[in-house]
């Protein structure tokens, strides 16, 4: 499973989906497209409880919190 995964991923080996918004980008699975769909929508789900600041993807308040 990880082998055919990394292949379809890494190697653009396999179907490609297309973002419908932009188009320009592609990748081999829903999940990585419905991540990518998030980068098009003003939504910040992720808020940091000391400042405030928000963020569409929970990476990039991990990487804040690691400020305070």
């Amino acid at each position: 499973h990880h082998m055919k995964y990394h292949m379809l991923t890494a190697h653009g080996l396999g179907q490609k989906l297309v973002c419908q918004i932009c188009r320009t980008y592609t990748c081999a699975n829903n999940s990585m497209l419905n991540s990518h769909k998030k980068s098009h929508s003003e939504v910040r789900s992720h808020a940091c409880q000391t400042c405030g600041a928000s963020y569409k993807f929970s990476y990039k308040l991990k990487q804040h919190l690691l400020k305070h």
